[in-house]
């Protein structure tokens, strides 16, 4: 089969896939029992990741730069890209999502409350969260530039890949571990289960 008739062939796939289901187990495993929630973007993409290999669904992961605006306020921004506002005890600065075909699928969004209440904690900010959907599947011809999140309204996404952050962060990235991939699976599988994790959070799948 020839690359553009394989492209062809994905995309009609992706149109009709349920990334729903996909981002309801991660984050329902996430919010039970990660031990670095509202930081653990990588661990996420890559459980996605594998969630859709195994559907057949072919996702690239991606890292560098990324921001969002939450709310209508001019500190109401969620940036991870090297700022003056970012101090310096956060070292490297990024994050991690999953290219499909020409969209961004992103799993993480519905922790952006926790991340706000990360970076306000450690620059004295304060951040309202309006919006923080649950993930996003957008294409990637919506993104805005990282300008207009900081300037215009609730609802922008700015995501900009990074190969030297790539390098940087997936050359040192440990490997998943298999408990936490099938656990993952076992919550796609079953959307309506209920999450008990150390994070004492119980979450419905929805």
């Amino acid at each position: 089969m020839g690359q553009a008739k394989q492209r062809a062939t994905l995309k009609d796939h992706v149109s009709t896939y349920n990334f729903a289901a996909v981002a309801s187990a991660v984050r329902r495993l996430s919010v039970a029992a990660s031990s670095q929630l509202g930081s653990d973007c990588y661990m996420l993409s890559a459980l996605a990741q594998e969630l859709l290999k195994r559907d057949g669904v072919f996702a690239q992961l991606r890292a560098g730069y990324a921001g969002w605006r939450c709310g209508s306020g001019d500190s109401d921004v969620i940036l991870h890209c090297p700022t003056g506002s970012i101090p310096p005890q956060c070292g490297v600065v990024y994050h991690v999502w999953l290219e499909i075909v020409d969209h961004i699928f992103d799993v993480t969004t519905f922790s952006l409350p926790q991340k706000a209440r990360e970076l306000d904690l450690l620059d004295g900010g304060s951040t309202t969260v309006d919006w923080h959907p649950d993930y996003l599947f957008v294409p990637k011809s919506t993104v805005s530039s990282v300008r207009d999140v900081v300037q215009k309204h609730a609802g922008l996404y700015f995501y900009e890949r990074q190969s030297q952050v790539e390098h940087l962060i997936f050359g040192v990235a440990p490997d998943l571990d298999p408990e936490d991939v099938d656990a993952a699976l076992t919550l796609y599988q079953h959307q309506d289960m209920v999450v008990l994790g150390p994070n004492n959070i119980n979450l419905r799948g929805t």
